[in-house]
């Protein structure tokens, strides 16, 4: 496993840290987002895009457009996430970041027969379900393959401008953070947190990076 840093937070940072990172910034998926100077989404119905495109053909954006890319909610809808990883590295400048946000696989009220993605979630179009769910060292080995330093793995709670939850989750979130953790550590509280936030930056020359990833396209 690729060094990284590890950590369970209360509530849910990444929105602040893409509202408040210096530099041009596209958000991959934004529904009705409007974080970001360049906000991409598949659905003529996000009120958030200013760019209607599928993602799953790529991003019509040039080389090294963007200094950040924001991916929040988006690779359990892909079907290939490396042909996504490697758009999201062609469109980033040389020491871009990537802040990247999905559902925690390892929380555990996603396996309740009934849940969301346990049997299909089913979004606003045909197009809009949820292919499978990562647990964090996952995201970590993701990152690590294409070339990704300065990884950074986040646990938050479901406590965000566009996210609603019922008391249950609500209860489940604060059980683990406030009760699980003191007691018995990150370890196990991170089955009660279910968002991973991923950051890292592109550490590598695209010459480089063609020669680990370019099978994957």
């Amino acid at each position: 496993m690729p060094a990284y840093s590890f950590k369970i937070s209360k509530g849910a940072p990444y929105w602040e840290f893409a509202e408040n990172f210096s530099g041009r910034r596209l958000n991959i998926g934004c529904g009705s987002d409007t974080t970001g100077d360049v906000r991409l989404d598949f659905s003529t119905n996000a009120p958030g895009a200013t760019v209607i495109a599928n993602i799953e053909d790529g991003l019509p954006f040039r080389d090294e457009s963007f200094d950040l890319v924001i991916a929040y909610g988006i690779i359990e809808h892909l079907g290939n996430i490396y042909k996504f990883m490697n758009e999201v590295r062609r469109v980033l400048k040389p020491s871009g970041h990537l802040s990247l946000v999905t559902d925690n696989a390892a929380f555990f009220p996603i396996y309740i027969p009934g849940q969301r993605h346990n049997g299909g979630y089913k979004g606003t179009s045909p197009e809009d379900h949820h292919v499978e769910v990562f647990h964090y060292s996952h995201i970590v080995s993701l990152l690590n393959q294409f070339n990704f330093s300065n990884i950074e793995i986040e646990l938050c709670y479901y406590k965000e401008k566009s996210v609603k939850t019922g008391p249950a989750t609500s209860m489940i979130q604060s059980f683990g953070y406030h009760i699980i953790r003191p007691i018995m550590g990150d370890t196990f509280a991170q089955y009660f947190m279910p968002i991973i936030w991923a950051r890292g930056e592109k550490s590598v020359s695209d010459q480089e990076r063609k020669l680990t990833v370019g099978s994957l396209k």
